[in-house]
């Protein structure tokens, strides 16, 4: 387009768009003021993948402030790591924060946010915390990313953990595929080889003779949810 305006004419002053020279000392001036701003630090994993992550404390410190939470009791953010196809040979994984409470305002107006809920889904209040410019496997989530789960562990704020089920399985080391994984399920004990067999007895909470529903032809298929305390005790 810069070349349709200045008809090709080298070092062209005065025209609409920029020059990339331009552009490229304009992007420079904004990292330099974006790391004082947001600390992070890049760094190559043993295959040569870039990971990127930001400064966790000084970053969510702030957030909070910008969006008037800093300070607050309880304040809360939802946590999320995912992973996607960038081009057919370049894929990332990606972690990072959205603005959850409702008492969050707009940094720009001070008007609160999440009271307009067609505002909740918005791009603008998600925040990546570290960048990982990998393939999403299991071991990358443990290596790289569990430091950030840790760091809201120990956090004072009230962190909800959002993410699909492919990023569930790794991050918690359990379920799978159900024709991959003896055990398929994250939230309980089954097994493959029993998945589709219903129960012996229907449970007393869903499909007993006091249960909420009635179920079809008095089949049940309801397990009881496990946790790694109900695990190592059995």
């Amino acid at each position: 387009l810069r070349d349709i305006e200045t008809e090709g004419q080298r070092f062209y002053r005065g025209s609409i768009l920029p020059c990339s020279a331009d552009i490229k000392r304009c992007a420079t001036k904004v990292e330099i003021i974006g790391g004082k701003l947001f600390p992070f630090e890049i760094k190559r994993l043993g295959g040569g993948e870039e990971v990127l992550t930001f400064d966790y404390s000084i970053t969510m410190d702030s957030l909070l402030k910008a969006f008037g939470l800093k300070g607050k009791s309880n304040a809360e953010v939802g946590q999320s790591i995912d992973g996607a196809y960038i081009t057919n040979y370049l894929r990332h994984v990606t972690a990072g924060v959205k603005i959850t409470d409702l008492r969050a305002k707009d940094p720009s107006t001070g008007c609160t946010i999440l009271t307009d809920v067609t505002k909740a889904q918005s791009c603008n209040l998600c925040f990546p915390l570290k960048i990982a410019l990998c393939p999403e496997t299991e071991a990358i989530y443990r290596s790289e990313f569990s430091d950030m789960f840790l760091y809201f562990e120990d956090s004072d704020l009230r962190v909800s953990t959002e993410a699909d089920m492919s990023a569930i399985w790794k991050g918690l080391k359990r379920g799978g595929a159900t024709k991959v994984a003896n055990q398929p399920c994250h939230c309980c004990g089954i097994k493959s080889t029993t998945l589709v067999k219903p129960n012996n007895k229907p449970c007393s909470i869903y499909c007993g003779a006091n249960g909420k529903y009635k179920p079809f032809n008095n089949t049940c298929y309801h397990r009881p949810i496990v946790d790694d305390e109900l695990i190592r005790l059995h």
